[in-house]
């Protein structure tokens, strides 16, 4: 056998013999992964939302989460598959889509709020849950240079801005269930 030979075999027991130890204790290789922690801007689990109350202008939809899925209230029909898909994916980014950046009182100072989009707002989101009212939020408008989307709660003084695939997801939500 030859010395490359033996260091070859020598290598592949060592990683067999590692991988039996990891087994043997239940570890996991974890330095490398980053723990991914949930920082939407909604603290509740999204399987907690039951209802979303959406207002755009003078047009309004109402959509509860049944057994079957996402659907307009007072229409026995759950919404299509894609549409009640968006809808979820919307709620959960809500729970985990972390802002891109928050704008405080000295970013927002002398700012008009129609220029981000808020007066009116591009539509008012009210999330509820068995508890009541989980989430009372704005879409705004795209920012300047049209990747990041202006996003404001209720009750907080800051105005987040989100990325894009959230405020795409909102504009197709919004497109497909508003009257």
């Amino acid at each position: 056998m030859s010395a490359k030979t033996a260091l070859k075999t020598l290598a592949a027991l060592a990683a067999v013999g590692y991988l039996a130890l990891m087994i043997w204790t239940g570890a996991r290789p974890t330095a490398e992964l980053v723990k991914f922690e949930e920082q939407g801007v909604m603290a509740e689990d999204p399987a907690a939302v039951t209802l979303l109350e959406i207002t755009a202008g003078d047009r309004h939809a109402t959509l509860e989460r049944r057994a079957g899925g996402w659907a307009k209230a007072g229409r026995a029909a759950p919404l299509p598959a894609p549409l009640a898909a968006s809808v979820e994916k919307v709620v959960k980014y809500l729970h985990t889509a972390n802002p891109v950046r928050e704008l405080g009182a000295a970013d927002l100072a002398g700012t008009d709020a129609r220029e981000l989009g808020f007066e009116p707002p591009r539509a008012t989101i009210i999330v509820k849950g068995a508890q009541g009212t989980l989430l009372t939020a704005e879409l705004g408008s795209r920012n300047t240079d049209g990747v990041l989307q202006y996003f404001r709660v209720a009750g907080r003084p800051q105005v987040y801005l989100v990325s894009g695939f959230v405020g795409e997801e909102w504009e197709r939500v919004l497109a497909a269930v508003l009257e």
